[in-house]
């Protein structure tokens, strides 16, 4: 090879392999981590600040390990005794420490706001890639094999991308809980699903150049659900698929008795005025036997019901699902059902049996989210 051809393709080779090692576009993701509360503590194991005021003209420092009490007042903050006018707080730690907050310790920085109600709601605003590290051993173990961590890492990325797409001017984008996703900070952190989220960095499930609404579930017993059906939310992504990965795990199918008063009194909290239970039928199903509406007889008259909104009312990890059947007993109830969860997008259970068979992650998202393509952030127009 001539000598200048061997240097141009040399240099060629260096840019290339330092294209591929460059990390993922940068994002920030806004996330709610705490809310109507009276006060909250900050330390950091290193130096942070305070900041304060409209605009932020106030700075209040701490040394390491100081732990300092924020509290609402009527006219705004006090923090650690000194009082805070208008705006927010900001609160940031000297790198490479984290912010602690109330003993947890987040990466990023935190912002402080008073609500309506003048309880504190607190954001932690950090990158998306670090954020992701807080949730994967959330949602699933990380001793499960690393393809379905890598799966479960590029559909949280993907459904913490379009939130962010979705709520560009809201206050905060996910919430820390089953709302969005469980993200729990760097106690949620784990060296397994650190490496799935490292090693699938920067990739998101796109249908048409656009990130899909990545719903999951726990487990779908044995067939996805359309999101038409559960949400009126038609994405041609999100159409149920056979699953036969998930039928010999523990949460495959489930069984749950209770009392008539117990099923009462729950529905009674969430403003169903329903007198003593006689009867639980299903009047609709979806194709994949999930209840889409139900009547119950009482006392009073009936009440006509969604199976999500009764699934809701008492409770989602008693009902695990709404694809169950319903038995009179003496004193109560018997349910009996398959699966955890809406049904919609990944089944976890399922995309663990898929690894265990040696299915990569690209095909085992390709399974639960047909016609979909990985794609990289910067190639998404955002």
């Amino acid at each position: 090879m001539p000598p200048r051809l061997l240097l141009w393709t040399t240099l060629c080779f260096l840019v290339l392999s330092l294209c591929l090692s460059l990390p993922a576009q940068a994002m920030e993701v806004r996330v709610l981590i705490l809310e109507s509360a009276s006060q909250l503590t900050l330390s950091s194991e290193g130096t942070f600040k305070v900041l304060g005021g409209n605009p932020l003209d106030n700075t209040y420092q701490y040394p390491p390990d100081q732990k300092v009490l924020i509290r609402s007042d009527l006219f705004g903050f006090r923090v650690g005794g000194q009082a805070v006018y208008d705006g927010d707080l900001k609160v940031e730690a000297d790198s490479p420490f984290l912010i602690q907050l109330n003993d947890r310790a987040y990466r990023g920085r935190v912002e402080i706001h008073k609500e309506k109600d003048k309880g504190l709601q607190a954001v932690n605003v950090l990158d998306l890639e670090e954020y992701l590290r807080g949730v994967i051993k959330e949602e699933i173990s990380p001793q499960w094999p690393l393809e379905a961590l890598k799966t479960q890492a590029v559909v949280a990325r993907t459904f913490a991308l379009r939130q962010i797409m979705d709520n560009p001017d809201q206050l905060f984008h996910l919430k820390c809980t089953t709302d969005s996703q469980v993200y729990g900070g760097r106690q949620g952190e784990d060296s397994r699903s650190d490496l799935a989220v490292q090693e699938t960095s920067g990739l998101v499930l796109t249908y048409k150049g656009e990130p899909i609404p990545a719903f999951y579930h726990a487990a779908c017993g044995g067939h996805t659900e359309d999101a038409a059906e559960v949400w009126s939310y038609n994405h041609t992504s999100l159409q149920g698929v056979l699953c036969s990965y998930c039928w010999t795990r523990p949460v495959y199918s489930w069984q749950v008795s209770l009392k008539q008063e117990e099923i009462r009194r729950a529905l009674l909290r969430w403003g169903y005025q329903v007198g003593e239970i006689e009867a639980i039928t299903p009047l609709a199903r979806t194709k994949t036997n999930r209840i889409l509406r139900l009547e119950i007889r009482h006392e009073l008259g009936r009440t006509l019901m969604e199976g999500k909104r009764f699934r809701q009312c008492l409770g989602y990890d008693l009902i695990r699902s709404t694809n169950f059947f319903v038995k009179r007993e003496n004193s109560g109830f018997s349910f009996q059902g398959k699966g955890w969860g809406h049904g919609v997008g990944l089944c976890q259970w399922g995309a663990k049996g898929m690894a265990e068979r040696a299915f990569s992650y690209e095909a085992i998202l390709q399974h639960y989210y047909p016609g979909t393509r990985l794609s990289r952030l910067e190639e998404i127009g955002h």
